[in-house]
Formats: structure tokens, sequence, C-alpha cells
């Protein structure tokens, strides 16, 4: 059973939208407009939107796991006049009416619901029959629509944001991948671990009438690559920059942390600290963009026991 575009609702997007303060009542494809409440003196009124599934690829890989992707349209209709639509917060508060010809809550609404999207990094949704699915979100800002007089609403202002969301199946997400240096977490936009062996072929008590051989690891080389912004006032950016510009000598020895969420090694096993060099590295930038610097890490061997 795949994950449907009301699972992300339910399990993801009204998760996110409470952490903003107010009320909300989210159809998917069509639904019932929800209006106003007075009592007495107070008017509750939650915010109306629409998730529209806009587009969805579903890739079947072997043995029948399904890859996901969902792009989805989220339009909220913010009702801004002096009647009984005006929006207010959960407390019964801060009623969005005019005042000097300006809104000062839509800009609150737009600003909170930027700030609990820019938050979110990954999703996990949970199907019918209990299978979860984890992968990655992203997402636009709220861009602000036309201001109309529209039917049961009244004087109104929309906004509307994308969704977009690519998961799997007890799927691991890079967001799980952990990365420290001398005890500060490094905020890589990418990282790559490799383990690549030095083998060696017997072609003699090997071969076959192919010319093809067994072979033997006489050694194994790992290796952390990643690329990370230069920061201000970071001590592991600093370690860098001096280790890019030659002010740091090539063989000082880092303390490295890992974290990989496996589900195969107890958490002691893989989040242990590595004694590791810097293993090459370089920053560049263009025009006005921010400095990216990309960096590889080995673990380190004194020299006295080099060949030895």
């Amino acid at each position: 059973m795949l994950i449907t575009i009301d699972d992300i609702k339910e399990q993801y997007i009204m998760k996110v939208l409470e952490e903003t303060g107010y009320a909300f009542n989210i159809v998917t494809d069509v639904g019932d407009f929800e209006k106003a409440k007075r009592n007495r003196n107070s008017v509750s009124a939650p915010i109306n939107g629409l998730l529209m599934l806009t587009s969805s690829e579903v890739q079947q890989l072997n043995g029948g796991m399904a890859a996901i992707g969902y792009q989805s349209m989220l339009t909220f209709i913010i009702p801004i006049g002096d009647g009984d639509y005006a929006v207010t917060e959960e407390n019964g508060n801060n009623e969005i009416k005019p005042v000097n010809n300006e809104f000062p809550n839509v800009t609150a609404f737009r600003n909170k619901l930027s700030a609990v999207l820019s938050k979110s990094q990954k999703i996990a949704v949970t199907d019918s029959e209990g299978k979860v699915y984890e992968g990655g979100i992203s997402y636009s800002l709220p861009a602000v629509g036309q201001r109309n007089q529209r039917d049961a609403v009244g004087d109104s202002v929309t906004y509307t944001c994308t969704i977009g969301v690519a998961f799997l199946e007890n799927a691991v997400n890079s967001s799980d991948l952990e990365l420290y240096i001398d005890g500060e977490r490094v905020a890589f936009t990418n990282i790559r671990i490799t383990r690549t062996p030095a083998l060696i072929p017997d072609l003699l008590s090997g071969a076959n009438a192919k010319a093809e051989s067994k072979a033997y690891a006489e050694s194994a080389m790992f290796k952390i690559e990643f690329s990370v912004p230069m920061l201000k006032g970071v001590s592991y950016s600093n370690s860098i920059t001096k280790y890019v510009l030659g002010d740091e000598g090539a063989n000082t020895v880092h303390t490295v942390g890992l974290r990989v969420p496996l589900t195969v090694l107890e958490e002691e096993d893989y989040n242990q600290g590595h004694k590791m060099i810097f293993a090459g590295g370089e920053f560049s930038g263009s025009g006005v963009s921010n400095v990216l610097c990309n960096i590889s890490l080995t673990p380190y061997t004194a020299p006295e026991t080099v060949g030895g």
C-alpha cells in the first residue's frame, strides 16, 4: 500500500502547521470551507487551505520496493476584512483587521509559516499496512497571491507554497548522518564515505581459462569526503581554512566522530572518536556566492609505525 496525499497531510503537514499557533482547516482536492464562529464578542476563524497533489513519480526497485516522489501545492485563504471572517489565533486574539491601511497580522502569519517550514528536513510517514517510509522534504516559502472579494470569504488574500517529498520504505536519510570534528558538529551540504582496498591479483593459482583471477586485499583506505560552507567563528572551519592556506601542518591530528544509523551495529561501535588528518581540501566561490569548502579526512598513523 503506497503513501497517499492524505497520509502526508495528517502525519506531517498538520503537525507542522500546529507549531504556528493558528487553527487550520486543510482539505485535499475537495472539501468544505469552514466559516468563522462567533461566541459573544469573540470571533474564532480557522485558516482554510487546499492541499493538491500536482505531480507524482513511483519507481519500482528490484524486489518490489517502491521509491516515491510527490509534489504538492498548499494554498491558504486569509480573510482580511472587517467582517465575521477575520482570522484569529487559537487564543482568540490578534484578529486580522486593517490598521492604517496595513495588515500586520497577515505578515505575522506569513513569517510564522515560513519559520516552521524552514525547520523541516525529513519526513517519516506510515501507510495503512504499518510500513514506515522515510525521506527528505523540499519546499518553497509562502508566496502571496491576489487580494480579492471571494464568495463566502469576502475581502481576502491567498498564500501558496509548494512541498515536495521523496521517500523510501525503511530508508536512511542523509540528515541522520552526523559528522563531528574536535567535538563540533559539521554542517555539511553533502558527504561521501569510502573504504578502498589495495588489491593484489593472484594470476597463477586463481587463473582460469578466461584469465580471471582471485584477489587479496593487502590494505584498505578509509576516507570521509564532504562539502561545507566556510563559516565565521567556527573552529572546524578555521582548521580547514588554515590547512588549505598552509598555516596548519599536514599531519595535524583531529578527533573525528561519525554517526551512521545502522541497525547491524550498536551505537557505541559507530560513534567512536577517530584520529584523522585532512587528506586534501580546497575552497572556492564565485560572484556573490558563499564560499564552499571541499575536504577529505583519512585516519592518521604516527611516523614511527609507517611501514613497520
